[in-house]
């Protein structure tokens, strides 16, 4: 159904057969759009297609899992920081791919009638995934005061540590869940995102699951729904 290699995607039609909805998918690190799909299937939303995509950028010595923006050195296998000009370099290419994918195979319009309108679309995002989805919004590569996407929920990832506030907040609702035992983060690091996260979102809830690693929820998600269908 979608045309657009460079991401892989993969589609499942809603189990009703009506599509009202579409909910996109974007794996975390080391991941695969075929494994994500089946989490994102298993929440059975009403009326809501889904399609997982493939991240661009491959991780040393994964066959098959991959990345939404490099996080290591290739020949030194370092972790890098965000604002090294190689992460800088591969956001970009993610921003541009998933911009392109939205409006040229996603989006209703004249060329493409079998689309959605924005308000219909949303995302969903682990770690990796989730970070790249909340950076697409405040990008401007989509244009939020004419296209609003429905929602966006982030699990287990925030905005980079070196975003910069914009003039003007993004409309678009998010919700950001993040577990009390996931080890990533400090609680001061968290503390200093979730302010980030009110600054750059009109509409924003930061849900903290106890319990929860940095790991995909099992039922949680469900009650973060509210943003997906």
């Amino acid at each position: 159904m979608f045309n657009f290699p460079e991401l892989e995607p993969h589609f499942k039609a809603s189990k009703e057969g009506v599509n009202s909805n579409l909910l996109i998918l974007l794996h975390g690190l080391g991941d695969t759009p075929v494994n994500f799909l089946k989490f994102g299937t298993g929440m059975q939303l009403p009326q809501t297609a889904i399609v997982s995509l493939k991240g661009p950028h491959p991780i040393p010595f994964f066959d098959e899992g991959s990345g939404w923006f490099p996080v290591v050195k290739m020949s030194l296998i370092l972790e890098m920081e965000h604002d090294h000009p190689v992460v800088k370099a591969g956001i970009k290419k993610s921003r541009d791919l998933l911009s392109k994918f939205l409006k040229t195979c996603v989006f209703l319009s004249e060329s493409n009638l079998g689309g959605w309108p924005p308000e219909r679309v949303f995302l969903l995002g682990f770690s990796n995934g989730g970070t790249i989805s909340l950076d697409l919004l405040l990008s401007g590569q989509i244009d939020n005061k004419s296209i609003n996407l429905g929602g966006v929920i982030s699990i287990s990832g925030w905005l980079f540590n070196n975003y910069l506030q914009e003039s003007q907040p993004c409309k678009v609702p998010i919700c950001i869940t993040q577990g009390k035992n996931d080890q990533t983060l400090s609680q001061q690091l968290i503390a200093k995102k979730k302010s980030q996260v009110v600054k750059a979102f009109t509409k924003s809830d930061c849900i903290e699951i106890s319990g929860k690693g940095h790991t995909m929820p099992n039922t949680h998600v469900m009650n973060t729904s509210k943003y997906s269908c």
